[in-house]
C-alpha cells in the first residue's frame, strides 16, 4: 500500500507531465475498486457474524422450548423451573427480533435470512404457545373457573353475585397463576411484536393492530361455552340473553379488574386494560351468537312477503336490545375511570354488538331500509295531525327586536311548524342508532341509506307544497302565501339543524373518511367538510326561489294596481290651473287616488306575511321588496319621460312617504331603503339658487373625485346629480326646449332619415318615448318618397351593411332579420318595407327588417323544382309568389297576408312572336316539356350562397294584371301573369357580341335586363328595355367606357336589383377577387361608382356580391 501512495518526483518535461496525468488517473481507479473491495469483505463479515449470532439465539431457543416440552410434573419446584426455562426462551426470543428488527432496518437486502429464521422460529414459538396455554388452562381448571352460572338470579339484577374464583385464589396458586399470566403476556408481546415487523411496510410505517389479550380469552371461553346452553332456550325472549350477558359481564369485572390490571401492569403491557378487554371479549360472544341464531334467520325471514311486517318488528326489538346492551356495557367499560371528553370514544365503539355488520354489508342495507320504512310510517301519522303545518302567530316589532333575535337556534326562533320539529327528532334518532357501528364507511353508508333518505322524502313534500300554490284559485292568495311560509320556516329550521350537526366533529369525521374513500371528490368544493351540502344546498334553494316567487308576486300585484297611476306622466308636470276636473292627484297632504289602492294592497300582504314567514327570511323579503319598489317607480316615473312641476313634486313626496310608511313598522327609517327615491325628492326640492350652483359643480372641468367631494359638502349623491340634474323642475323652468310640445318634437323627428331615428333614441328619455310612440309612426308616413336601402350580401352573412340613399352613404347597422334557432335567415326577395327569408331548415318568413316584426307563412321546401320567388307588398297587405317546375308541368304559388293561405295554379305557356315560336318548333299555348324551350330549374339552396339565381321582380300591366318576371339561365324573359294564369316567353335581346352575364332589375314599372357584353375586346354593361308596340328589345343606356376598364378581362359576373329611379350594380369575380358597386340613375342616366365599404374592425374593404332594395319604415308590420 505504501508503494501504490509513493508518488514520482516532479519532471519539468512535456511528455513526462502527460504520463504523471495518466498515471494519476489510473492510480485513482485502482483506489475507487479497492475501497469497493474493501466495503464488500465488510458486509460480508457482518452477514457472516450476524448469521453466527442468530444462529446461537435460535439453537438457545429450541433448547429452551424442548426443555419446556419434556418437563411434566407441575409441582412447586418443577413448575417454577418450567417457568424459568420459559423465560429464558422468551428472552432468547426477543434478542433474535432485536437482531432481525436491527437488519430490517440497516440492511434490508438481506431478506433470505429473515425468511430463514422467521421459518426456523415459528414452529419452536408454536410449541411454546401451546404448552403455555394448556398449562394455563390447568390452573384455571384447578382453580374453579368457569363459576357456575345460576339462573334463577337472572329475574332482577339485585340478585347475588356471581362467586369469582380469582379473587378467591391463595398462596402458591395464586403465584402458579400470576406466573402462568406473565408467561402468556410475554409470549403475547413477542408474537406482536412478530407482527409488527412482518407487517412493516416500505415507508417505514407500522400498521396500528389490537389484539385482545391471550388471557382473557382463556377466561371467555369456557364461559361461552356454559352460555350457550342457557341462549339455546330462548330464541323468542332475547331479553334474557342480554340480561344474562350483561349479568355475567358486570359480576365479575371488578375482581377481573382487581386482580388481572396489576399483572397487566407488571408485564408492561402499554394500552391494555384488563377491564376494557374483559368487556369486549364477552360482547363478542353475544356477537356471535346473534350473528349465527338471529340475525341470519331474521334475513332469510325478511325476504318472505307473508312474514314481512313480522320480521321488521322483530328486527327493530332486537336493535333496540342492542343498543341498550351497548350503552350498559360502556358503562361497565368506564366504570371507575376518569376520561377526558371523547377519549374513550373509539375503544367503546368496539365494544358493540352491531360489528356484526361490518362484514355483511347486505344486512346493513336490510337494516337501514327497515329504519326508514319505520320513519316514514312515523312521518305519515305526523303528518296526519291537523296541527302538524300550524306556525305561531305571535308577532313582535321590528323596532323593539333586539340584536340576538335574529340568532336563529330552534323551531320557534325559525316559527317552524311543529312537523319540522318531528322530522328532525326521527331523523336524530335514527343517526343515534347507529353510533356504536365500529366503522366510520358503516355509518356514512347507514346514514346515507335511511337518515339522509328519509330527510330527502321531506324535502320533496315541501317543494310539492310550495308547487301546488301555483295553481290555487286568485281569490286563496293568503292560503297560498301561508302554504309557501310555512314551507320556507320548515326548510330554514332544518337548514340550521343540518348545519349544527355538521359542525360535530364525528360528522366531520364522517365527511373526511367519505372523501378518502371517494376518489371522485372535487377538491375545489365549497363546504366539502359539510357532511349534510348537498341536503343544505336543497333547502337554500328552496327558500331562495320561493322567496323570490312571494317577492315577484308582490310586485306584479303592485304593478297591476299602480298601472294608471305610472302610465300618466303628464300629471306630475300640471299646475293647479291645469288639473281642472283630474281627480287622481290627491291633494296637499293626501295620496294620489290611483295609488291608495296599491299601498293599501301591498300592506296587507306584508302584514300576512311577518305574521307566517320566519324573522330571517322576512327581513330579506320586505328589503328585496323595498329595492325592487325604488327601481321600478323611480325607473317607470322619475326617469319615465315624466316632467315635475312644483305641485307635482308635492303630489310625489306625499305618495312617497305614503309608501315609506308602510314599511315603518320594520324599520325606523324606511325612506334609507329606497335610495333613488330619496335622491330624486332631495333634487326636486332644490331652489333655482341651489339647482345652478349643482350646475357649474357639474360643469367645473375638474376629476370625478374633485366633483364628488363638491357635491359631498352639499350633501347631494354623486350618482343622483349626474342622472337627475336634467329634470329638477328650478331649472326645467330655465330650458325653453321643454315647452316644445311633443306634436312639434314628433314632426321635426319624422323628417330626419330614417336610420338617424335610432340614434336620437339614445338621445334622451323624451325623444325615445316620442319616437317609440304610435302617433310618430304614423307620421313618418307623411313622408312616402323616402330613398330606398339596398341591404348588401357578402360572401359572409349576414354583413350588416346598407347603402342609405337618403344620406348617399355605407352604415353599419344589424338589421332584424328574423332567425331560426339563433342563425339568421337569407333573403330571397324584397318589397317596400318587407323581405322574405327562408330558414335553414326550410321554412319561410316575411319580416320587417326595421322593427323586426315577422310572420312564418307555413312552407317546407320539398322535390319542387324553383324558377323564382319575389314578392309584391302594397299597403298593409302582401303576397309572396313562387314559380315552380316539377313533372313536366310549370305552375304558379301565390300566398296572401289578407286570406293567410296559399293558392296553387298551374301556367299556360305561350310566346310573345309567333314567328319565334316556329322558329323553335313549338306550339303557342301547349305546356312546356323538360328539355325543351324553358332549361332546367333550381333546387332552393338553404346555405348561404350570395348569388342571387331564383330572385324575380313584379309589376302591373296596363290591364291592372299583377306580373312575375324571372330570367332563364338562356337570358330569354319569362313574365307570367297571375290574372290570366298564363306565362309569356319574350325573345331574347339582339346583340352584336358575346353575353358574359345577366339580370334583371324593375324601376317605376319598367322591366330591365343589364347585360354584361363583350364587344370588340372590351367589356361593357349596357341597360335593355322591351317595347311591347315595337315588338324588340332597345338599347336605353351603357355604361361609359372609363369606368368599365376596372373589371375587363376579369371573367367578371354581376346582381342587380331596382328600386324607385335607382338600380344597383354589383360587378364582382371570384377569381381575380374583385368587387365593385355602381349605381345608375334611369331619370337622370348617370352612372356612379361606389366608394369601398371598409370594415369598422379591421379597416379591409368588404366584399359585397348582391343587394337586395327595400324602402326604410318603421310601421309595416308582417
Amino acid at each position: 500500500m505504501e508503494s501504490l501512495l509513493v508518488l514520482p518526483k516532479p519532471i519539468t518535461d512535456g511528455n513526462e507531465k502527460v504520463g504523471l496525468r495518466k498515471c494519476k488517473r489510473s492510480l485513482g481507479e485502482e483506489l475507487s475498486i479497492l475501497a469497493k473491495d474493501l466495503r464488500r469483505i465488510g458486509m460480508v463479515r457482518s452477514y457472516v457474524e450476524t448469521t453466527l449470532s442468530l444462529e446461537v439465539l435460535v439453537g438457545d431457543l429450541e433448547d429452551a422450548v424442548l426443555c419446556v416440552t419434556n418437563q411434566k410434573a407441575l409441582n412447586g419446584t418443577d413448575y417454577r423451573w418450567k417457568n424459568e426455562k420459559m423465560i429464558l426462551a422468551c428472552r432468547a426470543m426477543n434478542d433474535i427480533e432485536d437482531v432481525l428488527t436491527s437488519v430490517l432496518k440497516n440492511t434490508s437486502k438481506w431478506c433470505m435470512l429473515l425468511k430463514s429464521v422467521d421459518g426456523r422460529v415459528d414452529k419452536p414459538l408454536a410449541v411454546l404457545r401451546l404448552q403455555a396455554l394448556a398449562d394455563h388452562r390447568i390452573i384455571l381448571n384447578s382453580i374453579g373457573w368457569p363459576p357456575p352460572l345460576l339462573t334463577s338470579e337472572l329475574e332482577g339484577e339485585n340478585g347475588s353475585e356471581l362467586p369469582n374464583p380469582l379473587v378467591l385464589m391463595q398462596g402458591g396458586t395464586k403465584e402458579r397463576y400470576s406466573q402462568s399470566f406473565l408467561a402468556l403476556c410475554s409470549l403475547q408481546h413477542l408474537h406482536t411484536r412478530r407482527e409488527e415487523r412482518k407487517n412493516f411496510d416500505v415507508l417505514g410505517h407500522k400498521r396500528d393492530h389490537r389484539y385482545g389479550l391471550w388471557t382473557i380469552d382463556e377466561l371467555v371461553s369456557p364461559i361461552a361455552l356454559r352460555t350457550e346452553h342457557h341462549f339455546s332456550k330462548w330464541h323468542d325472549q332475547p331479553k334474557f340473553i342480554f340480561a344474562l350477558g350483561y349479568k355475567v359481564t358486570r359480576d365479575l369485572v371488578v375482581g377481573i379488574d382487581d386482580i388481572l390490571q396489576p399483572l397487566i401492569d407488571k408485564a408492561r403491557l402499554v394500552g391494555c386494560s384488563a377491564k376494557e378487554d374483559w368487556v369486549l371479549a364477552m360482547s363478542k360472544i353475544l356477537s356471535a351468537h346473534l350473528k349465527k341464531r338471529f340475525f341470519s334467520v331474521l334475513v332469510e325471514r325478511y325476504e318472505e312477503k307473508n312474514s314481512k311486517s313480522e320480521t321488521i318488528y322483530s328486527w327493530l326489538h332486537l336493535v333496540d336490545l342492542i343498543i341498550s346492551f351497548n350503552n350498559r356495557m360502556h358503562k361497565l367499560a368506564d366504570l371507575g375511570t376518569a376520561h377526558v371528553a371523547g377519549e374513550s370514544i373509539g375503544f367503546s365503539r368496539e365494544i358493540s354488538l352491531l360489528s356484526i355488520f361490518c362484514d355483511q354489508p347486505d344486512w346493513l342495507r336490510i337494516w337501514a331500509k327497515i329504519e326508514l320504512k319505520d320513519a316514514l310510517k312515523k312521518l305519515s301519522s305526523e303528518l296526519e295531525n291537523p296541527k302538524a303545518w300550524m306556525i305561531s302567530n305571535k308577532v313582535k316589532s321590528y323596532t323593539e327586536l333586539e340584536p340576538e333575535s335574529f340568532i336563529l337556534t330552534s323551531g320557534e326562533d325559525h316559527n317552524a311548524p311543529p312537523i319540522a320539529e318531528a322530522v328532525v327528532k326521527i331523523t336524530q334518532v335514527m343517526i343515534e342508532r347507529c353510533q356504536t357501528l365500529p366503522s366510520f364507511l358503516l355509518r356514512i353508508q347507514f346514514i346515507r341509506s335511511s337518515s339522509v333518505r328519509f330527510l330527502w322524502h321531506f324535502f320533496n313534500i315541501l317543494l310539492q307544497r310550495c308547487t301546488e300554490t301555483i295553481y290555487m284559485a286568485s281569490n286563496a292568495e293568503d292560503d297560498a302565501s301561508m302554504k309557501i311560509c310555512e314551507s320556507v320556516n320548515a326548510a330554514r329550521y332544518c337548514e340550521s339543524i343540518l348545519r349544527e350537526w355538521s359542525e360535530d366533529v364525528n360528522f366531520m369525521e364522517m365527511r373526511m373518511a367519505e372523501d378518502d374513500s371517494n376518489s371522485q371528490v372535487q377538491s375545489d368544493q365549497d363546504d366539502h367538510c359539510c357532511f349534510f351540502w348537498e341536503e343544505v344546498k336543497f333547502l337554500m334553494k328552496l327558500e331562495t326561489d320561493w322567496i323570490v316567487e312571494i317577492m315577484a308576486h308582490l310586485l306584479r300585484q303592485f304593478d297591476i294596481f299602480s298601472c294608471e297611476y305610472v302610465r300618466n306622466k303628464e300629471k306630475w308636470g300640471w299646475n293647479l290651473e291645469d288639473c281642472g276636473d283630474y281627480t287622481l292627484l290627491g291633494t296637499a297632504n293626501t295620496e294620489s287616488s290611483d295609488f291608495v289602492e296599491a299601498l293599501d294592497t301591498l300592506r296587507n300582504r306584508l302584514h300576512l306575511l311577518k305574521t307566517g314567514l320566519n324573522s330571517k327570511d322576512f327581513l330579506y323579503l320586505w328589503r328585496s321588496i323595498a329595492d325592487g319598489l325604488d327601481q321600478f317607480i323611480f325607473s317607470s316615473i322619475v326617469m319615465g319621460g315624466a316632467t315635475f312641476s312644483k305641485r307635482g313634486v308635492n303630489q310625489f313626496s306625499t305618495d312617497m312617504q305614503a309608501l315609506f310608511l308602510v314599511f315603518q313598522p320594520f324599520c325606523v327609517r324606511p325612506q334609507a331603503f329606497f335610495p333613488c327615491i330619496r335622491d330624486s325628492l332631495k333634487l326636486f326640492k332644490l331652489d333655482l339658487e341651489d339647482a345652478k350652483n349643482l350646475q357649474s359643480v357639474l360643469a367645473k372641468d375638474t376629476t370625478a373625485a374633485g366633483k364628488c367631494e363638491d357635491l359631498h359638502s352639499m350633501r347631494i349623491p354623486f350618482a343622483a346629480a349626474f342622472t337627475l340634474v336634467g329634470k329638477i323642475p328650478a331649472l326645467a323652468n330655465q330650458d325653453p326646449w321643454r315647452k316644445v310640445d311633443n306634436a312639434i318634437v314628433e314632426s321635426i323627428l319624422a323628417r330626419l332619415p330614417v336610420a338617424d331615428f335610432f340614434r336620437c333614441q339614445a338621445v334622451c328619455r323624451r325623444w325615445e318615448s316620442v319616437i317609440c310612440s304610435p302617433t310618430f309612426k304614423k307620421a313618418t308616413k307623411e313622408f312616402s318618397n323616402r330613398l330606398p336601402w339596398f341591404f348588401m350580401l357578402g360572401i359572409k352573412f349576414p354583413s350588416n351593411v346598407v347603402y342609405d340613399m337618403e344620406v348617399d352613404k355605407w352604415r353599419h347597422i344589424c338589421l332584424q332579420i328574423h332567425s331560426d334557432a339563433g342563425i339568421p335567415s337569407i333573403p330571397l326577395a324584397a318589397s317596400n318595407g318587407l323581405m322574405c327569408c327562408v330558414s335553414r331548415t326550410g321554412m319561410l318568413f316575411v319580416c320587417n327588417p326595421l322593427n323586426g316584426s315577422a310572420r312564418n307563412i307555413d312552407v317546407v321546401f320539398g322535390t319542387e323544382w324553383f324558377k323564382a320567388i319575389t314578392m309584391h307588398a302594397r299597403g298593409s297587405s302582401y303576397e309572396v309568389c313562387e314559380i315552380c317546375w316539377m313533372v313536366n308541368f310549370l305552375y304558379m304559388r301565390i300566398y296572401s297576408s289578407l286570406s293567410n293561405n296559399w293558392t296553387e295554379f298551374p301556367l299556360t305557356v305561350i310566346c310573345f312572336d309567333p314567328n319565334y315560336v316556329e322558329s323553335n318548333n313549338l306550339v303557342a299555348g301547349n305546356m312546356l316539356h323538360a328539355g325543351e324551350m324553358l332549361l332546367p330549374a333550381h333546387r332552393i339552396n338553404v346555405e348561404w350562397a350570395p348569388t342571387r339565381e331564383i330572385e324575380g321582380v313584379t309589376t302591373f300591366n296596363s290591364s291592372g294584371d299583377l306580373m312575375v318576371y324571372y330570367l332563364e339561365p338562356s337570358g330569354q324573359l319569362v313574365g307570367c301573369n297571375t290574372n290570366k294564369k298564363i306565362a309569356i316567353i319574350y325573345p331574347p335581346p339582339v346583340i352584336h357580341g358575346q353575353a358574359c352575364s345577366f339580370d334583371l332589375a324593375e324601376c317605376h314599372g319598367r322591366i330591365l335586363i343589364l347585360l354584361l357584353m363583350e364587344e370588340n375586346r372590351a367589356e361593357t354593361l349596357r341597360v335593355w328595355e322591351f317595347h311591347c308596340q315595337e315588338k324588340r328589345w332597345n338599347n336605353i343606356a351603357a355604361m361609359p367606357l372609363e369606368m368599365s376598364q376596372g373589371y375587363n378581362g376579369l371573367n367578371t359576373e354581376i346582381t342587380c336589383t331596382g328600386c324607385g329611379d335607382y338600380i344597383m350594380v354589383c360587378l364582382s369575380s371570384m377569381e381575380y377577387n374583385f368587387t365593385m358597386t355602381v349605381v345608375f340613375n334611369i331619370v337622370e342616366n348617370t352612372w356612379k361608382e361606389l366608394p369601398a365599404c371598409l370594415d369598422p374592425n379591421c379597416g379591409h374593404p368588404k366584399r359585397l356580391l348582391s343587394a337586395f332594395s327595400f324602402v326604410p319604415n318603421i310601421e309595416d308590420r308582417a
